[in-house]
C-alpha cells in the first residue's frame, strides 16, 4: 500500500471520532452556560451512526467510547464527576450498551453493504468474462470451420505431415490425387506416396527440413513424382510449410500435378526446336542467296563493263570525227548515249562497290577521324571549290575504333550526298560532329540542302531508291544502300532527320569496342527512319 492510499483511510477512520469528539465538546461546553439540551446523548449517537458508516466498526467503537466518556461526565452528581445518583447510573449503564451496539449494527450494515457490492462487481466481471469467453470460443468454432472448409475445398492435395513422416490429415483432393479413400491415406508415411527410387533420399530430405524448418515455394528444389495406389507416376511440384503446434512440428504439404504443364513445356520445346531449325535453314538459304546475289551483282557489273566501255568508247570517236556531220537529231542522240554511258558507268561502279562490301572482312582497328576526314575533304576539294561548298569540321575529334575503308565510304558518300542535293542559289554548308555516350560513338553530317519527306526516311538507305530525276539530280541511287550497308557490317545503325526545304542531318552509331574489339553493345539495326534523335 503506498503512502497516499495510507494517509487517505487515515483520514477516512478518524473523520467520524473528530466529529464525535466535537459535538461532544460543544454539547458539553453549552451545559456550561444557561442553555441545556435536552437529551445530548442522541445527537452523539447520530455521531456514532455516522462515524460506524462512514469510517467503519472500529471508528464507531472509537466514536462510542468517546461518547460513552461525555455521558458520565454529564450525568455525574453536581460539583462531583464521576459521581452518580441511582437513576443516572442506569442511565450511563443504557447509554454505555447502547452506543457500542449502535456502532457494531451500522458497522456491520456497512461491512454487509460492501460485500453485497463487492459481490454484484465481481459478478459483473465473471459474466463479462464468460460472455467474452463464450464470444471467443465462437469466433475460434468459426475459424476452425472457416480452415477446415478452406483445408478440405482446395484445389491441391494438402496433406498435414507429423516429425515422424506420417500423414495426420489429407483432404479430398489429395485423397483423389493419390487415389486413396480419405481413411486409408491418413496415418500412412508420406514416403509411401513417392516412387521407390526416392524414398531413401526422401527420408533425409525430411530429416534435414525437420531440423531447419523453412518455407519452400513451389517448383523449387529437386524434381519429384507422386505415386498413386494403382502404381502409376505423375511429376509434381511440392511446397512445404512448417507449423509449430504444442511445441512439435508439422509439416503442411501442397502437391501439385503437373503432368499437363510438363506436356505443354515438352510441346513448347520441340516447337522451339523445330522453329530453330526453320530458322537456321532459312538463314543458311537467306545467307547463300545474298551470297549468289552479290556474286551475280559482282559478275554482272564486271562483265558488263567491258562491252560498255566499247559503247562509250565508239560514241566518243564519232562525236570527235563526224558530229559536224550530223543533224541536230542526231548530235542529240548520240549526247545521249555519252551520257547515259557515263550514268551506267558510275552505276556499274556503285554496283559493284556494293557487292565488293559483302565480299570483304571487316577490319577493325583505331582510326583517327581528323586525319580520316581530311583524306575525304581533300578528294571533294574540286566539288566544294566548283560549288563555293562550306565543309564544317571541329578540330578536337576523338579516335574510335573501326574499319577505315568502311567508314571511309560512310563519310564520304553521305558528304557526297549533301553536295549534290543542295538548294539552287543556295551554297552548300555541311557540318560533321561527333559524340560519345553511353558505349556508343554518334556520328552525324548536317547539310542545308533540300531535305527529305518524312514517309521516305527508310525508302532513301534501300537500293535504287530515288526522289528526283536523272535530270534534276544525277545520281544511281545506291550511294545511301552502301552507307547503310556499311554501318550495318560495322554493328551500327544510321537514321535521319529532315525536313522539306530545311535541310537534313544523318546519325550514325557505332558501338565504341573493348580492347578484344567486342562491342560494348549488341549491335542494333542498320537503318531506323526515326525522326527523334535517340
Amino acid at each position: 500500500m503506498n503512502v497516499p492510499s495510507a494517509l487517505s483511510q487515515y483520514r477516512t477512520r478518524l473523520a467520524g471520532p473528530a466529529v464525535t469528539l466535537f459535538i461532544a465538546v460543544a454539547v458539553f461546553a453549552l451545559a456550561q452556560t444557561l442553555y441545556r439540551m435536552p437529551n445530548p446523548p442522541a445527537v452523539l449517537v447520530l455521531a456514532i451512526v455516522f462515524s460506524a458508516f462512514y469510517g467503519g466498526l472500529a471508528s464507531g467503537l472509537l466514536s462510542a467510547v468517546i461518547a460513552w466518556v461525555f455521558v458520565a461526565v454529564h450525568f455525574s452528581d453536581p460539583g462531583a464527576y464521576f459521581h452518580y445518583s441511582l437513576e443516572n447510573f442506569a442511565r450511563i449503564v443504557t447509554w454505555g450498551v447502547s452506543m457500542p451496539l449502535t456502532a457494531v449494527m451500522v458497522g456491520m450494515l456497512k461491512h454487509r453493504l460492501e460485500q453485497t457490492a463487492k459481490a454484484a462487481k465481481e459478478h459483473e466481471i465473471v459474466e463479462a468474462h464468460l460472455i467474452e469467453r463464450s464470444r471467443s470460443e465462437a469466433e475460434l468454432r468459426n475459424s476452425n470451420a472457416l480452415l477446415n472448409a478452406m483445408f478440405e475445398s482446395a484445389p491441391d492435395a494438402t496433406l498435414l505431415v507429423d516429425a515422424d513422416g506420417r500423414i495426420v490429415r489429407a483432404n479430398n483432393a489429395a485423397a483423389h490425387m493419390f487415389g486413396f479413400a480419405i481413411e486409408d491415406i491418413a496415418g500412412k508415411p508420406v514416403d509411401d506416396l513417392l516412387p521407390g527410387r526416392y524414398r531413401e533420399n526422401h527420408v533425409g530430405h525430411r530429416r534435414a527440413f525437420a531440423a531447419q524448418p523453412h518455407p519452400r515455394a513451389m517448383g523449387s528444389g529437386m524434381e519429384l513424382y507422386g505415386l498413386r495406389s494403382n502404381g502409376s507416376e505423375f511429376p509434381v511440384d511440392v511446397m512445404l510449410g512448417p507449423l509449430r503446434t504444442d511445441g512439435s512440428l508439422t509439416v503442411i504439404c501442397i502437391v501439385r500435378d503437373i503432368t499437363e504443364r510438363k506436356r505443354a513445356e515438352e510441346v513448347i520445346r520441340r516447337l522451339n526446336a523445330e522453329l530453330e531449325q526453320r530458322v537456321e535453314q532459312r538463314t543458311a538459304q537467306l545467307s547463300a542467296a545474298n551470297r549468289d546475289l552479290e556474286a551475280f551483282s559482282y559478275s554482272t557489273s564486271h562483265d558488263l563493263r567491258a562491252p560498255l566501255r566499247a559503247i562509250s568508247g565508239f560514241a566518243q570517236i564519232l562525236a570527235r570525227r563526224d558530229r559536224e556531220g550530223l543533224t541536230e537529231e542526231g548530235r542529240h542522240h548520240l549526247d545521249n548515249i555519252v551520257e547515259a554511258s557515263a550514268h551506267m558507268g558510275r552505276l556499274l561502279d556503285d554496283l559493284l562497290n556494293y557487292a565488293r562490301l559483302g565480299r570483304r572482312a571487316v577490319n577493325l582497328q583505331p582510326v583517327a577521324l581528323p586525319e580520316l576526314l581530311a583524306q575525304i575533304t581533300k578528294t571533294f576539294a574540286p566539288r566544294v571549290s566548283e560549288a563555293g561548298a562550306e565543309l564544317v569540321i571541329p578540330r578536337e575529334l576523338p579516335a574510335i575504333e573501326s574499319d577505315p575503308t568502311l567508314l571511309g565510304q560512310v563519310l564520304g558518300n553521305l558528304i557526297d550526298n549533301a553536295l549534290m542535293y543542295h538548294r539552287p542559289g543556295v551554297p552548300p554548308r555541311v557540318e560533321f560532329a561527333c559524340k560519345l555516350d553511353a558505349g556508343h560513338a554518334t556520328l552525324t553530317v548536317t547539310d542545308n540542302g533540300i531535305g527529305i519527306p518524312a514517309e521516305h526516311f527508310d525508302k532513301i538507305f534501300n537500293p535504287f531508291q530515288r526522289l528526283h530525276g536523272q535530270e534534276q539530280y544525277p545520281g544511281t541511287g545506291i550511294g545511301l544502300a552502301i552507307v547503310a550497308k556499311a554501318v550495318e557490317m560495322l554493328g551500327g545503325r544510321v537514321w535521319v532527320e529532315s525536313a522539306v526545304g530545311a535541310g537534313s542531318r544523318f546519325f550514325v552509331e557505332l558501338p565504341l569496342r573493348t580492347e578484344k574489339g567486342r562491342a560494348h553493345d549488341a549491335a542494333s539495326p542498320a537503318t531506323s527512319g526515326r525522326s527523334d534523335r535517340p
